[in-house]
């Protein structure tokens, strides 16, 4: 089964999502619904996956253009 999103589109996602958290994560530290450091582990995990899926994309650019 092919992917139906691309891996550029998967990286770009994720770089939203990482931004997202960042704003609604330093909200909930601030008002005590949240430690610290599992804002710090959950946002490290998606910027992970966007570097992931930055190779990917830049691995799948670099295939197109030797066509």
């Amino acid at each position: 089964m092919a992917d139906r999103f691309t891996a550029r589109q998967k990286q770009q996602a994720l770089a939203r999502e990482s931004g997202f958290r960042r704003r609604v994560y330093a909200t909930r530290v601030a008002e005590g619904r949240m430690k610290q450091a599992d804002a710090d582990i959950q946002i490290e995990i998606f910027e992970e996956m966007e570097s992931d899926f930055r190779q990917r994309a830049g691995a799948d650019d670099r295939a197109g253009r030797l066509l």
